[in-house]
């Protein structure tokens, strides 16, 4: 059987034993959470059931007493400030010794005053007990039961006052108590959520051979699942949440409810794809097995260090290939010139010494050149002269610029071009640079031998180049990076000599300037690889005619392509 459920005790009557009333009284204070509730509810239900005129409960503070709430019939109440003098000397010193006063008839109490019992005259006070609680040496409060007139107070009353006095402190303690605790748990919560850190309360779980094996989150932030991405985590396990989670994230918490010693850290969390700065530190004893975690995600930090650390590697590598690029040219141009001082050609015409001359100045101008290119469009200092330009033309002329290092390499070059025109509102001498590049870089990352394939077409309303080659490849981490400045080095030991690795640098930035994008593909090391440039067309079309120049065509050794009608503009290489 089910216990029936308790039924509400019935209203004090008269004739009630004393134990009834304190029951009664009990059952009354314990739902009531305020101090105040509670000792307006003992005063009234005490001075109901002795008949008193007032009860009173005062709080010593300094040399005064208040009272807050009193229970009164037919009296003035006394609510308010009092000086602690007006109990009159006797009366106070008994109280602070700690004991209980009992007068039955004041008009006669020889241990008063003539002015103190005018003042309890005045109140309206003919007899009272009053009951004094000491706390830690220390008169803090008491509970006075007046009578208007004289009474003669019994044991049992006197007792029942006492009783009365000390369970109704208990109870405004345990709700001052608790009142406490629940403004402090409000200030820690507060506190807790206002973190801009994320903050969690987890408790370790070890398995029989008290190994630690999983933590359950007892207590998170708000900034906890905006630092973590676990939502909802409180009262779950991490296994739960996460169960690729390492190892590591086990052992050390492990550690920490174990030894009791704090722990200040940085580590990768793999399994939720971010890397914390961590300092967590026990709460309670050893067998409470509670780590506290303060943590940030510093995911993105690392990764701009990480960014950064590359970044200086490959200027590193750069400026070590620069030396080197310098250097080459330098050394002919330095023989060169000593030959001709010397009077002499050392078995060369001065026509040979000043091919070579001019050769290695030209390859010293060229690398000047990229240089300060790379410079002007990192500061934004390149100035586009759009004008229409057929593509067709573009393609021709990049080709022309890039023939003698594909003739060089021995490769062989394929080129298809749409029949009719392809019109972009483009700088020809920089679109002409945007595919020179492209086909140096072919040809440079394909073995000698190898074949190159470049193709235009529209789509939409776009013109699309591709320059495919089947050399070295890019693995795929590479793709992203290989428009980078100073790529190259990253590429080493299968990079071609020659060229300080700007290039693709450099196409990129003059394609988004003429508001294009540009495309690595490759499907791996040693599978050749694809660029596709993509621009927008000219707003207007020209009379539509067919191209002068061949359309398709396949070059092989040394030949080259026929020249397109219109004079050449030359595009420098990357």
């Amino acid at each position: 059987m089910n216990p029936s459920p308790r039924q509400p005790r019935a209203p004090l009557q008269p004739g009630d034993s004393p134990d009834t009333y304190l029951l009664a009284l009990n059952d009354a204070l314990r739902p009531i959470g305020k101090a105040g509730d509670i000792v307006m509810t003992a005063s009234r239900m005490l001075g109901q059931y002795l008949g008193a005129q007032r009860v009173a409960y005062f709080e010593m503070r300094g040399r005064d007493y208040f009272i807050e709430h009193d229970y009164v019939d037919g009296v003035p109440s006394l609510a308010g400030r009092h000086p602690a003098a007006s109990f009159g000397q006797n009366l106070l010193a008994r109280y602070r010794s700690g004991h209980t006063v009992v007068a039955t008839d004041v008009a006669r109490d020889d241990s008063l005053s003539p002015e103190e019992r005018a003042c309890f005259a005045g109140a309206s006070v003919g007899a009272y007990i009053g009951v004094p609680l000491v706390k830690n040496g220390e008169f803090v409060v008491g509970l006075g039961v007046h009578a208007s007139g004289r009474r003669e107070w019994t044991h049992a009353e006197v007792a029942l006052v006492e009783e009365t006095a000390e369970r109704t402190w208990a109870a405004v303690e345990r709700a001052l108590a608790e009142a406490a605790l629940a403004r402090s748990e409000h200030h820690y919560r507060t506190l807790f959520d206002s973190i801009d850190q994320g903050m969690c309360l987890i408790e370790v779980l070890f398995d029989e051979q008290d190994r630690p094996q999983d933590y359950r989150f007892l207590q998170t932030n708000a900034a906890f699942e905006r630092q973590t991405g676990l939502v909802n985590a409180t009262g779950k396990r991490m296994r739960e949440l996460a169960p690729a989670h390492e190892t590591f994230w086990y052992d050390v918490y492990g550690d920490i409810a174990r030894t009791g010693k704090p722990q200040r850290f940085e580590h990768a969390a793999d399994a939720l794809g971010r890397h914390f700065d961590v300092f967590a530190f026990r709460v309670g004893g050893a067998l409470d097995c509670k780590v506290a975690i303060l943590f940030s995600d510093i995911t993105q930090r690392k990764r701009q260090e990480a960014e950064l650390h590359a970044a200086h590697e490959r200027k590193d590598v750069f400026l070590a290939t620069l030396a080197h690029e310098l250097r080459n040219p330098l050394a002919p141009i330095l023989n060169g010139v000593h030959i001709l001082r010397q009077g002499g050609t050392q078995g060369m015409s001065p026509e040979r010494v000043h091919e070579i001359l001019d050769r290695q100045v030209s390859h010293l101008a060229r690398l000047v050149d990229d240089l300060m290119e790379i410079s002007r469009i990192t500061r934004g200092k390149v100035e586009l002269r759009p004008e229409r330009v057929n593509l067709a033309r573009a393609v021709h002329h990049a080709i022309d610029t890039s023939q003698p290092l594909i003739d060089e390499a021995g490769h062989t070059l394929s080129v298809e071009l749409p029949d009719e025109p392809v019109v972009l509102h483009a700088d020809p001498v920089r679109l002409a640079q945007i595919l020179s590049n492209l086909l140096n870089n072919a040809a440079k990352y394909t073995p000698p031998g190898g074949h190159i394939r470049v193709s235009a077409r529209q789509e939409d309303r776009e013109a699309v180049v591709s320059v495919r080659d089947n050399g070295m490849g890019i693995a795929p981490d590479m793709l992203q990076r290989v428009f980078e400045p100073f790529t190259q080095a990253d590429l080493a030991p299968h990079r071609a000599p020659g060229g300080l690795g700007i290039g693709l640098t450099l196409a990129r930035s003059l394609v988004q300037l003429h508001g294009g994008s540009v495309e690595a593909r490759s499907d791996g090391l040693g599978q050749g690889s694809e660029f596709v440039v993509r621009l927008p067309l000219a707003a207007v079309s020209v009379t539509a005619h067919r191209n002068d120049w061949p359309t398709k065509r396949e070059v092989a050794g040394t030949s080259s392509l026929p020249p397109p009608p219109a004079a050449r503009r030359r595009a420098g290489s990357g």
